[in-house]
C-alpha cells in the first residue's frame, strides 16, 4: 500500500470519527457548542429560588409547564392543555412522554410535590405563586388540579417560566441537593465537572429529550461576564454566539457585525418603596417623601446618563403599551421632573433638609442607580448605592436589608405584577408587613373574578393608579429586553418576555 493511499484512507477515518461523535457521552446528535454570555450568576441552581433575571443559566436542564412566545402568547411545553374548571382552579394535562435527567417520569404527583414544595419555601421571588395556591390535586397520572384561594387569571403565563419548572419528583423525595445539582425535563444535562463558579456553567445534550429534534447542539456553555462592555466584546470576538442584557449603545455595532437584535419592549424599571412602616427608614411612611421622591425623577435625564437614550420616557403606568392593562393616563404622571414642589413636600414632611437611606445594587444597574442617586440628591435626599455580591441582591430586599428596591417587572398581566410587587402577602412585604394595601388587594380580588374584561380593564386602571399615587412604586423607565445572536448561529431563536437571552432549543452554531 503507497504511503499517499495510506495517509488517505487514515484521514478518511478521522472524518467518520468526527461524523460520528454525539458529543459529549455520546449523546444527541447536536452541531458542536453553542456559548452564551450572561450577566449573572445565581447562587442557588434551585430554580424555585433563583431570580428570572438569572434564569437563562437553568432553562438547558430545566423545562417549564408552558412556554411564552415573543408576543407573550403562551403555549404548551410539559403540559400539553389548560382550562378553568371554575373560577378559582385551573386544570393541567401533562405530557406523556416526559423522564427528567434520572429517568423517573413526569406524572401528576410530580407536579404536585413541585408546587407543595415551593408553598413552603418563604423566600422564593415566586412566593406569591405559590402562597396562593389552596390544594393541588393530582386527578389522575397526567391530570393535576390547582386550586387557589381566590381567582388568579395569569397562572399559565405564570408558568412560563422559572415559577413553572420542573424537579425529578425521585430527587424530591431523595433529598438532593438543588443548589448544587440541577435533576429537571430539559434538553441538556448539567456538567458539574466542566462548570466553573462563578465563570460558566456546562450543560452536554440530553438523550432522552422528549422533543429530541430541539437538541442541535451537543453543548451549551453559559459564560457569566457581569461587565456590560466586555460581555459585548466577547460576543463581538466570537467567544460567545449570544449575549443578553445588550445595551442600548451596542446594538448598531451588533447588528453592523451582522447579528440579529432581537428586543422585547417589555420591561420596566421602578424604585420601590418597601419600608411604608418605618423599620428602617422613618420618612418613608410618610406619602408625602414618597410623592417628592417620585418628583425628582427626572426621566429625560435618565434615559439620557443611564440608558444610552435606548429608554422609553414618555410611559408610565405598570403594563406594557402592547396590552390591555397599559393605563395612558398613567403616561403622563411624573413625566416631568418638579425639584421645587418635592423640596416643599419634604418639608411640610419634616424633612426640609431630606434624609439619607440605601438601595443594594449590582454592577448590572450600579449605573443606573448612580444616576437616580443625582436626581435625588436635587431634593437632598441622601441615596446611598449599595454593592453587593452577585446573585444576592432579590434576597436580600426580599429579606428587609434594604428599605427601597430597584425592581425590574416583565409581567404582562397586571395579577403577577400585583402579587410579586405591591400585595400585602407579596415577597417584598415579608419583613416590613405593610398593611396600607389591604383596600387594593379587594379590589384585585374583584378585578380577578369578574368574567367582563371591561370592568376588569377598569378595576386594574383604578389598582395602577393608586399604587402610583400612594407611592407604593415609582415608575423609572420602560425599555426593552435585547440579546445579539451571531450570523453563525443558525435556527429561530425566540426571546420571550421573561427571560435575557433565547433559550438553547432548536439552536446550533457553527464555526
Amino acid at each position: 500500500m503507497s504511503h499517499r493511499l495510506l495517509a488517505a484512507l487514515l484521514a478518511l477515518c478521522v472524518a467518520l470519527t468526527a461524523c460520528s461523535d454525539g458529543g459529549a457521552d455520546g449523546q444527541g446528535a447536536g452541531d458542536g457548542v453553542l456559548r452564551v454570555g450572561v450577566s449573572l450568576d445565581t447562587d442557588s441552581y434551585d430554580p424555585y429560588l433563583t431570580i428570572q433575571a438569572a434564569a437563562a443559566l437553568l432553562y438547558p436542564a430545566y423545562d417549564t409547564l408552558t412556554v411564552m412566545d415573543e408576543q407573550a402568547e403562551v403555549h404548551p411545553s410539559l403540559a400539553t392543555a389548560w382550562e378553568q374548571t371554575d373560577a378559582t382552579t385551573w386544570r393541567l394535562r401533562l405530557r406523556e412522554d416526559v423522564v427528567f435527567h434520572d429517568d423517573s417520569p413526569l406524572t401528576a404527583e410530580v407536579v404536585k410535590k413541585n408546587f407543595e414544595r415551593g408553598k413552603t419555601l418563604d423566600t422564593s421571588p415566586y412566593a406569591a405563586l405559590y402562597s396562593a395556591m389552596k390544594t393541588i390535586t393530582a386527578v389522575d397520572e397526567h391530570t393535576v388540579d390547582i386550586a387557589f384561594g381566590s381567582p388568579y387569571p395569569s397562572f399559565p403565563s405564570d408558568i412560563a417560566s422559572m415559577p413553572g419548572a420542573m424537579v425529578s419528583g425521585k430527587a424530591l423525595d431523595a433529598g438532593t441537593d438543588l443548589t448544587t445539582a440541577m435533576v429537571g425535563a430539559g434538553g441538556w444535562t448539567y456538567d458539574a465537572q466542566a462548570s466553573s463558579k462563578g465563570s460558566k456553567v456546562v450543560y452536554r445534550a440530553f438523550d432522552k429529550y422528549w422533543d429530541a429534534e430541539a437538541v442541535r447542539a451537543d453543548t451549551v456553555e453559559y459564560q457569566i461576564i457581569s461587565d456590560d462592555n466586555a460581555r459585548f466584546t466577547a460576543f463581538q470576538s466570537g467567544q460567545v454566539d449570544i449575549v443578553g442584557h445588550l445595551q442600548p449603545s451596542q446594538v448598531k455595532p451588533a447588528e453592523s457585525a451582522g447579528a440579529a437584535v432581537h428586543a422585547v419592549p417589555i420591561e420596566l424599571n421602578v424604585l420601590g418603596i418597601s419600608d411604608r412602616t418605618a423599620k428602617l427608614v422613618p420618612a418613608l411612611a410618610d406619602e408625602r417623601v414618597r410623592e417628592a421622591m417620585a418628583l425628582l425623577v427626572d426621566r429625560d435625564a435618565l434615559n439620557a446618563s443611564a440608558y444610552s437614550g435606548g429608554g422609553d420616557p414618555d410611559l408610565g403606568g405598570f403594563m406594557p403599551k402592547s396590552t390591555k392593562w397599559h393605563t395612558d393616563d398613567l403616561d403622563d404622571r411624573y413625566r416631568k421632573a418638579d425639584v421645587a414642589r418635592a423640596k416643599e413636600l419634604l418639608t411640610e414632611a419634616g424633612y426640609p433638609n431630606g434624609f439619607s437611606l440605601k438601595i443594594g445594587s449590582v454592577d448590572l444597574v450600579k449605573q443606573r442607580l448612580s444616576a437616580l442617586s443625582q436626581l435625588m440628591a436635587e431634593g437632598g435626599i441622601d441615596l446611598q448605592v449599595t454593592t453587593v455580591p452577585p446573585g444576592t441582591l432579590a434576597k436580600q430586599n426580599r429579606a428587609g436589608n434594604f428599605p427601597v428596591f430597584y425592581g425590574t417587572s416583565r409581567n404582562v398581566e397586571p395579577a403577577g405584577w400585583y402579587s410579586t410587587y405591591v400585595a400585602e402577602a407579596g415577597p417584598y412585604n415579608a419583613v416590613f408587613g405593610a398593611t396600607d394595601m389591604r383596600d387594593l388587594d379587594a379590589k384585585v380580588v374583584e378585578a380577578s373574578s369578574t368574567q367582563d374584561q371591561d370592568q376588569a380593564v377598569a378595576l386594574w386602571n383604578e389598582v395602577q393608579t393608586e399604587v402610583l399615587d400612594r407611592g407604593y412604586l415609582i415608575p423609572l423607565m420602560w425599555t426593552s429586553q435585547r440579546s445579539a445572536i451571531s450570523s453563525s448561529v443558525d435556527g429561530e431563536p425566540v426571546l420571550r418576555p421573561s427571560e435575557s437571552t433565547p433559550r438553547p432549543h432548536g439552536l446550533a452554531a457553527s464555526r
